[in-house]
């Protein structure tokens, strides 16, 4: 909702140090005005009612490249993030990627909701389930697969729009991998992770 300009200035200065050669950046929502360099897609009644699938649907059809990366606006691309996701190019429909927060831990990535594991993180090495989806912080897409599964536009925040996509996704007969190779950190400090979980924390610096 452009309401937090300083992340998203520092995610368009990272994803710009990755030097990717064709690229283009758009912002949906209620991008600010003094954003430049950048597709810029006003959206500022969605973006106040959290529908984030609406606005999701909105930069993928405008966009002009095949492989997408659909992300939140608090992250920072890590320097690794280009070359781990040119090695999986041809092997993927849908790619989680490893998401940080700022100590280092996890962030919601390589997860899974809704089987007998619960909703939880699997670890890198765990063997998938059929409940596997893809964060709504980050995910790369191709825009054929996601034009024709779509977000659900009325869906708002936590509402499950990323569970719902993942299901619709892989029931369309696509595949949903993972790129430990390529990393981005969530930059939010309230986020850390414990055991097999990542929990939030409003009040006072107390972890």
């Amino acid at each position: 909702d452009g309401a937090r300009p300083a992340k998203l200035r520092r995610q368009i200065r990272s994803i710009r140090r990755l030097r990717i050669p064709h690229h283009e950046i758009l912002v949906a929502g209620a991008p600010p005005a003094w954003l430049e360099g950048v597709t810029k897609i006003p959206m500022p009644e969605a973006a106040a009612q959290g529908r984030l699938g609406a606005m999701r649907m909105a930069l993928v059809e405008r966009a002009r490249y095949e492989r997408l990366v659909v992300c939140d606006d608090d992250l920072v691309f890590r320097p690794d993030f280009r070359h781990g996701i040119e090695r999986h190019a041809d092997d993927f429909d849908a790619l989680a990627v490893r998401v940080l927060n700022p100590d280092g831990s996890r962030y919601w990535d390589r997860c899974t909701v809704g089987g007998p594991r619960g909703h939880r993180l699997l670890r890198y090495d765990e063997e998938e389930d059929e409940n596997v989806y893809l964060s709504g912080a980050i995910c790369v897409l191709r825009r054929e697969a996601t034009l024709r599964v779509r977000w659900n536009a009325d869906l708002r925040f936590y509402e499950g729009e990323d569970v719902d996509f993942s299901r619709r996704l892989v029931g369309a007969g696509y595949r949903i991998g993972f790129c430990r190779e390529a990393s981005v950190v969530h930059d939010d400090p309230r986020y850390r992770q414990r055991g097999l979980a990542v929990h939030r924390h409003d009040g006072p610096d107390d972890w």
